[in-house]
């Protein structure tokens, strides 16, 4: 949640996760990587897991 997940040989890091309560009455609470929370009926738990990193290094165009 803090370290993104590293590239290879020259690829791109990917995107660092993120979990996150949306309460009932509006109120976003972002969340550590490990988190106890009590949630109550409306509430919306979101878990956003990371991809990888990339590999090789980033073509301008991906076209072959």
């Amino acid at each position: 949640r803090k370290v993104a997940p590293y590239g290879m040989a020259g690829g791109r890091h990917g995107q660092c996760g993120v979990n996150r309560v949306l309460r009932a009455d509006g109120y976003l609470q972002t969340l550590e990587g490990i988190a106890q929370v009590e949630v109550s009926a409306g509430d919306v738990l979101t878990i956003a897991t990371p991809g990888g990193g990339g590999f090789d290094s980033p073509k301008e165009n991906n076209c072959l």
